[in-house]
């Protein structure tokens, strides 16, 4: 490691710089795609303002160069977050040179990004490819564009102060209690600077209060560029959190108490243009405690196509169910995307004694099968309903990844369910599956109509399942499997709790009924799903 301002920093990035030069030869490719282009101008541009004597002749020639060719070669085809930085490379870039050319580059740049900003961030704040890393990438890009302008001396255009501030509620909105997010899509936490790094700075230019108590980050580059914008400081704005969350344009969900959290997936899987980073993971939920992972995805491990990069983006690889061995949304190659799955019948309430969400998609409509998700979070328990069926006999697997640390075993059970047979009077018992997640203190209780459901319990190295929360990182941990065949609608009850309850299930022909905690809930049973009473 070395001093930004020492002689062997600056004697070792002048000789990166030129190797560079000498080695990339004019649209040569990989160092003249304009992705990497892009990256490259914002950093030589940082690095020539806070270190000038980087900035020889020779250096700021390439970088003219560097800078006109993008202007030409701007990634349209692909748009998303690749186009986003297209557009701040030429801005910051653009400012940095003084003449007219320069500045019709960044003026054009500017129009584009308003126009592109308009498309690629949501109502609700979310950026439009539906994942929490690019979010965090996308939100810390455009706080870069405007702190370059506003330290440039020009006019910030209105609209990128007004996403950047709903980009900003977004990223509170998704936070869980340790600072981290849920893994939607493609994402991983060492693929994007941390969800609290990006509030600081982002909200530390907009003068924003933050409603989480976040500690100050230290980052000596964005502290500089935001005292170049004369950024005022922030203040801490503790708000109560709501039971339920609703990012409704981005289809993103949470149940929270005070120390366990649910996120929920009620999304698209990606734009319909741009399927790069897509997942086939409609109806998958995440549970932490504390914001440590206790039933949590896949997340992504690598980039590329073959085998591990099909896995992690399969439905089989989330907290959701499979029909018949086959993906909801049609997944293939590295990034793309055939058939995609569509939430519908989302809806989502909450009382004094429950808050709850509601979904299903059509990603199964080839088989003629579908998949209806009901999760509720009581003060004591996550209760998550799955309503089953197919109109021909299939097969299903509902899935459910633990954390790395946990291992399931069967125990005993108390609690008792029946079943009331459609035509008669009769009831047939329906006695639960009890399971512990050692060493933590989570139980999962399970009820089930369907016959000879089979509950598998595998251990880490038997599952071939893994967690990868960073680029290059699995790591392996056991799981619980759900499966058996179907026909007519079926129903799975799955209580997750840290507390023994006392609970008792009962399904009849048209609804559901648990008694639990002292608390009796109902649910009426449609072609739509189920609907609480």
């Amino acid at each position: 490691e070395f001093s930004l301002d020492s002689s062997e920093f600056i004697n070792k990035a002048n000789s990166i710089i030129n190797d560079w030069i000498d080695n990339n030869a004019f649209y040569s490719f990989d160092g003249w795609h304009p992705y990497t282009t892009s990256l490259r101008l914002v950093n030589w541009v940082y690095s020539f303002i806070a270190l000038p004597t980087l900035a020889s002749q020779k250096a700021q020639d390439s970088l003219w160069k560097q800078l006109v060719y993008l202007s030409k070669n701007k990634e349209t085809f692909a748009g998303g977050n690749h186009l986003l930085e297209n557009l701040r490379a030429l801005i910051i870039a653009g400012l940095y040179f003084d003449n007219d050319d320069s500045q019709k580059i960044v003026k054009d740049a500017l129009k584009h990004l308003e126009k592109e900003l308009k498309i690629q961030v949501l109502d609700d704040g979310g950026h439009y490819e539906y994942s929490s890393s690019y979010h965090l990438l996308m939100t810390k890009l455009l706080t870069e564009v405007i702190i370059s302008l506003k330290s440039a001396g020009w006019q910030v255009p209105e609209i990128l102060l007004t996403k950047l501030d709903k980009m900003l509620e977004y990223s509170q909105n998704i936070r869980l209690l340790d600072g981290s997010y849920p893994l939607w899509n493609d994402a991983s936490f060492d693929s994007a600077p941390s969800l609290d790094t990006v509030l600081w700075f982002g909200s530390s230019l907009l003068g924003k209060p933050l409603k989480t108590n976040i500690k100050p980050q230290n980052n000596p580059i964005l502290n500089k560029l935001l005292k170049s914008a004369n950024s005022p400081a922030i203040s801490l704005k503790e708000e109560a959190k709501p039971k339920l969350t609703k990012l409704e344009s981005s289809g993103y969900y949470f149940l929270k108490s005070a120390d366990i959290e649910l996120s929920f997936d009620a999304a698209p899987p990606c734009p319909k243009e741009l399927p790069g980073h897509a997942h086939a993971d409609c109806l998958g939920f995440n549970i932490y405690k504390n914001g440590q992972p206790l039933i949590i995805e896949t997340g992504t491990s690598q980039y590329g196509s073959g085998p591990i990069r099909s896995y992690e983006r399969s439905t089989a690889a989330h907290n959701t169910v499979v029909f018949d061995n086959q993906n909801q949304s049609e997944v293939w190659g590295g990034f793309r995307v055939g058939r995609k799955a569509q939430p519908k019948f989302v809806d989502s309430g909450q009382t004094d004694d429950i808050a709850w969400l509601s979904a299903s998609h059509n990603g199964y409509d080839l088989v003629k099968a579908h998949h209806y998700r009901w999760i509720g979070q009581t003060d004591k328990a996550i209760i998550v309903l799955d309503q089953l069926s197919a109109e021909n006999s299939s097969q299903f697997c509902s899935h459910l990844h633990l954390a790395p640390n946990l291992e399931p075993s069967f125990i005993a059970s108390q609690s008792t369910g029946k079943a009331r047979n459609n035509d008669t009077s009769k009831t047939k018992a329906m006695l639960a599956q009890t399971i512990s997640l050692s060493p933590s203190n989570l139980k999962i209780k399970i009820f089930s109509n369907i016959q000879n459901l089979d509950v598998q319990l595998k251990d880490s190295k038997e599952s071939k399942s893994y967690y990868s929360p960073e680029m290059g990182k699995k790591y392996p941990r056991a799981k619980l499997e759900l499966s058996g065949q179907i026909a007519n609608p079926k129903i799975i009850c799955m209580i997750f709790y840290f507390a023994e309850p006392e609970a008792h299930f009962e399904l009849e022909k048209q609804q559901v009924s648990l008694q639990i905690f002292e608390k009796s809930l109902k649910w009426k049973i449609t072609d739509k799903g189920l609907r609480i009473n």
